[in-house]
């Protein structure tokens, strides 16, 4: 049986694609930005990003942090049987968005590069 969520599809920039991604996946990280950097640096080996999509990660990532904070925040607010599922990326989203915030943006981009060119070093 297989279950497919529909919830997300739309016809978008691809940039907003990763950012995504990353953001769900810097979750529960000990080094956010940095496994970010090495997920990043494998999408990149296949898809790679424009200088101007790279740049806008930083934002987009934590753009989506805010809206996954925020919206589980107010939907268990709204219904308080299902907190526990609603709340599930409270504690480990506001640590990624902090992590990326406190970083930098500058900070960032230079460790994806990093990981980027460590990865496959013709980007």
């Amino acid at each position: 049986v297989g279950l497919l969520d529909f919830g997300d599809m739309l016809v978008s920039w691809r940039v907003n694609d990763i950012a995504i991604s990353l953001a769900y996946f810097m979750l529960g990280k000990e080094d956010p930005v940095g496994d970010a950097a090495m997920m990043l640096a494998g999408f990149e080996s296949t898809f790679p990003l424009t200088a101007n999509e790279r740049k806008l990660l930083p934002t987009l990532i934590a753009a989506r942090l805010v809206c996954s904070c925020v919206c589980g925040a107010y939907s268990a607010a709204a219904d308080p049987a299902n907190q526990t599922y609603l709340l599930l990326t409270q504690k480990p989203g506001w640590a990624a968005l902090s992590a990326i915030r406190t970083a930098g943006d500058e900070a960032c981009l230079r460790r994806f590069a990093e990981a980027a060119a460590v990865s496959h070093p013709r980007l």
